[in-house]
């Protein structure tokens, strides 16, 4: 069977642009956690006037965001079976592949390290065992690289549908989906990326954050293709 794709887009993850080392909250940074601002994973816990001075705002800042929804597709036998893959997409284009049954870690302060490394195309062995990363491709060569069958993003602008039925209705033994999800705090994918799909989907009457998808989703292709 095909493992289907989990793909994180547009994930609020992204070193600190270098024009902004210089500011205090870099500074304040390096002082706390003794990382240096060309490594500081841009955070709007720390560094909000930076995200504040950047387009596309309500999209920037959040690791929280891409960490927890990985950790709770990671942590599910569906994973762990090889028959889902994840995927990181960000903000800037950049790919990160996930590795199979990897780890990640727990805190995000770890998290961002790997993070850093891997974008700074710094990262060593045990990088490497973890996450691939793979250049800057837009959305739509990402997809044509994997060679999918159908392309299903998960936003509220879709239609809604009851996630289990429709889950099951889209499994086949030959074929494999990916699934889109945001991996930012707020706003909508973009109508370029929506045209990319096959189907827009929303399952539920109320925005959800993202590592609840990622965790609704994971359980429903777990259950539709383990049994």
């Amino acid at each position: 069977m095909h493992p289907d794709v989990i793909i994180l887009e547009e994930a609020s993850l992204e070193l600190v642009p270098k024009k902004y080392w210089s500011y205090e909250s870099c500074k304040l940074f390096e002082y706390r956690f003794g990382v240096p601002p060309e490594s500081q994973i841009l955070d709007d816990n720390f560094h909000h006037e930076i995200v504040e001075k950047l387009p596309r705002k309500e999209k920037r800042g959040r690791p929280d965001i891409v960490h927890f929804a990985l950790m709770d597709i990671v942590s599910t036998p569906a994973y762990q079976e090889s028959i889902i893959r994840p995927i990181i997409h960000t903000v800037n284009d950049e790919t990160i592949l996930v590795g199979d049954r990897v780890r990640i870690p727990r805190t995000e302060l770890r998290f961002s390290g790997v993070m850093s490394k891997i974008l700074r195309k710094q990262h060593g062995v045990a990088e490497k065992n973890l996450f691939e990363e793979s250049g800057v491709r837009k959305t739509r060569e990402l997809l044509k690289s994997l060679e999918l069958d159908e392309v299903i993003c998960l936003t509220s602008q879709g239609m809604l549908r009851d996630l289990r039925h429709y889950v099951a209705s889209h499994i086949g033994d030959k074929s494999s989906t990916a699934w889109i999800v945001g991996g930012f705090a707020r706003g909508h994918f973009t109508e370029e990326l929506k045209g990319l799909a096959n189907d827009l989907i929303s399952i539920s009457d109320r925005p959800l954050a993202a590592h609840v998808v990622t965790a609704r989703l994971s359980y429903e292709l777990e259950r539709s293709k383990m049994s």
